[in-house]
């Protein structure tokens, strides 16, 4: 069935692509990637098939495009299997619609037609040494001196870096934040320019490169919209950058898929081609399963962009999607190929070295994830709280306990109350890099006389001018020893214990903050836990949270977030349990039957599959009242109590079936095992949570029946 997308424009341009990649870059991508570069011509040819034009004024030279007909473009480019040609020869595509949207209609005319004629290339430059996808932080400087911006930093990782005519440069022109940010075109002979280039895992024929900028003087008119709206613009280029990555990425994992067809077909062991082997079908069949997946995804997003939608969260999505597809087909490709796909010269060879800087450019798998519900206007994507819940079930199939736990501290315990009530300055300073993934936060509510008991906690910021000085102590503190900044909840006045409280960010660096241990734990080993001191810390009041005093209610409203987050991280972690148990003692003999065999395991195995799917429902319901704007402390106490116990009662069950084997540290269960007591403690130990359950339903002792909430 023709595939009502595409129509004859978009075929007749897809054959033109296929002839001129098959023509002038499929017989030399082997030898290019060698030489570490291709041949400048190729950018004129490009452009003489249109290829450089797409989606560009007309006027300029460009070509009116849709998203299907740049999706032909990047799929074809593909099929060559040289990512290092394709990124390389289409740096224009993230390098100049800054330009064509934004600059001075002169600069246009002077760069654009040149450009797209394939006469000089162009390239985008925002990612610095110390923060890659981090861009309201930059530190690049351009300091106005009448009519030049002059300019001092560094830029890395830039495609096109080392033959770059004309490079669309992010710098700092204001103060911090993202509102400090300007875009602006600078010529690649400019005096104080120099460049160095970068060896790299794969893209050997793409120059990439370290741009080092000394005192460089740039011209004003060659700013590139309005001074200070260079992180909307940037903003603005990442859903196509995204949306180009992910097209490519499909279109990698189908040559992958394609040349492991050929060679199963082929290649003969014992016998008969490889491809008749049961386990070598069902490889091709997974790869062909998951290309179709990511097509779909795909061309469905393309169509709504043509509909006028922004649907910013999904492109996200597809873009892990495309490049997890293309990780997973490039990785089976290469052991089907054997001996013949770890040698130079071979497509799949070549794409699985290119795998991880897709995974990384246009902001990396994790960025993407935890763009998916923070604020836009931040960086992140607005979604509502059903996306975390997924990114936390999600992350719970790593069976690590201790790596989800470190993410969702940054993701859903210390950053939701500054999305919602902090400022947009201490937003633009501390949330901003934290969804970049570029500062660590962690959270600071426990103390070593009060764990759960919030309104007991000792740690004071007493009042002194414009600042807070802060004294006391925090403990088992995630992520404390490689925190930026901590969420930092303190009595900030002698008030009721429930409105005398704040929350403040604190940076780390800041002097007085004493990381004084990592605490050796039981369980979730991988997760660093620190106990801080605070000895006359000096913070600005601008760094509080909200109003004054509101910081219980603030934490309260945290604690919904963290105790669903955290029992929404245990389902795939109990559910591999389960299965690994299943596995295990259908293997392990005693008797002469397996132990799977004996009733009382698979009834207890069925039991406590019922038990997490009983779970799942509970998290999927609070889930649904959080977003609807309900009061959800009711429901997401008894998930949480819910989940430590079962996560208890699963693993002590299943580590007892391991028998000897559970007892060591190689296997996970063992490991399941330990990581499982803090899902009962953290966020509120059960007995905590117990009491608050009874509190709502009126059966606490000293309270007045107040039926169910």
């Amino acid at each position: 069935m023709a595939n009502p997308f595409y129509t004859g424009e978009h075929e007749a341009f897809r054959e033109v692509m296929r002839r001129f990649v098959a023509r002038e870059i499929e017989p030399y991508a082997h030898q290019w990637d060698e030489d570490g570069e291709f041949p400048r011509e190729l950018y004129a040819k490009a452009s003489a098939i249109g290829l450089l034009g797409l989606g560009f004024p007309e006027e300029y030279g460009g070509i009116a495009a849709d998203q299907f007909m740049k999706i032909v473009a990047s799929q074809e480019l593909a099929q060559a299997g040289a990512g290092g040609v394709s990124s390389s020869l289409m740096s224009h595509t993230i390098g100049s619609p800054p330009i064509a949207r934004a600059a001075r209609p002169e600069v246009k005319a002077r760069v654009l037609p040149e450009v797209l004629a394939g006469k000089k290339i162009s390239a985008l430059a925002i990612t610095e040494p110390s923060g890659g996808s981090d861009v309201a932080n930059l530190r690049t400087r351009a300091r106005r001196e009448g009519d030049h911006y002059v300019v001092s930093g560094e830029k890395t990782f830039i495609t096109s870096g080392m033959r770059a005519d004309y490079l669309t440069v992010a710098v700092r022109t204001g103060g911090e934040g993202p509102g400090g940010v300007s875009l602006l075109l600078i010529e690649g002979n400019t005096p104080g320019l120099s460049r160095t280039k970068l060896k790299k895992m794969g893209w050997w024929a793409s120059d990439t490169a370290t741009l080092h900028f000394d005192e460089c003087r740039v011209p004003v008119e060659n700013l590139i919209g309005e001074e200070g709206q260079g992180f909307k613009i940037i903003m603005q280029n990442f859903n196509s950058e995204r949306m180009g990555m992910a097209a490519s990425c499909t279109a990698y994992a189908r040559v992958c898929l394609d040349e492991a067809v050929a060679y199963a077909k082929e290649r003969k062991t014992f016998g008969k081609p490889i491809a008749q082997h049961q386990v070598i079908r069902h490889k091709i069949v997974d790869m062909a399963q998951k290309v179709a997946a990511s097509q779909a995804m795909l061309e469905m997003l393309a169509w709504r962009l043509g509909q006028g939608e922004s649907p910013v969260a999904e492109i996200c999505m597809m873009k892990n999607q495309a490049t997890q597809t293309m990780a997973h087909c490039a990785s089976e490709a290469v052991q089907i190929f054997g001996g013949a796909g770890f040698m130079r010269g071979v497509k799949v060879e070549r794409i699985y070295r290119e795998v991880k800087v897709n995974a990384i450019g246009g902001g990396t798998e994790e960025i993407m994830k935890d763009l998916l519900n923070k604020p836009v206007e931040f960086g992140g994507q607005g979604l509502d709280y059903s996306y975390a819940l997924m990114m936390a079930e999600e992350l719970g199939a790593i069976t690590c306990g201790g790596v989800p736990m470190a993410i969702g501290v940054q993701t859903d315990m210390a950053t939701p109350a500054l999305a919602r009530f902090g400022s947009d300055e201490v937003r633009r300073e501390f949330l901003v890099p934290s969804i970049a993934g570029d500062q660590v936060a962690c959270i600071g509510v426990s103390e070593p006389g009060a764990g759960s008991d919030v309104a007991s906690i000792k740690t004071h910021a007493r009042s002194d001018g414009d600042d807070y000085v802060i004294n006391g102590g925090k403990m088992w503190i995630t992520n404390g020893t490689q925190a930026d900044w901590i969420c930092l909840l303190a009595n900030t006045s002698d008030g009721q214990v429930h409105r005398n409280k704040s929350l403040i960010c604190v940076p780390m660096k800041t002097r007085g903050v004493q990381v004084a241990r990592k605490l050796d734990k039981l369980g979730m080993r991988s997760s660093d836990t620190a106990q801080i001191f605070f000895d006359n810390v000096r913070v600005p009041k601008r760094n509080r949270i909200g109003e004054e005093g509101q910081g219980f209610t603030y934490q309260m409203i945290q604690f919904q977030e963290e105790r669903l987050w955290g029992a929404a991280a245990c389902l795939k972690a109990h559910e591999f349990i389960i299965n690994q148990t299943i596995d295990y003692t259908r293997g392990r003999k005693a008797f002469g039957g397996s132990i799977l065999d004996n009733q009382v395991v698979h009834f207890k195995l069925a039991e406590m599959q019922t038990e997490v799917e009983l779970l799942r429902s509970l998290i999927y319901r609070a889930g649904e009242a959080l977003v609807a704007g309900e009061d959800v402390t009711r429901l997401a106490t008894m998930a949480k109590l819910k989940a430590g116990r079962l996560g208890r009662e699963l693993t002590d069950a299943c580590l007892q079936y391991w028998g000897g084997m559970g007892f060591t540290n190689e296997t996970p269960v063992s490991r399941a095992y330990r990581d499982s007591r803090l899902t009962s403690i953290g966020g509120g130990a059960d007995e905590v949570m117990l009491m608050v359950l009874c509190k709502m339903m009126g059966t606490l002792p000293g309270l007045k029946q107040k039926g169910n909430a």
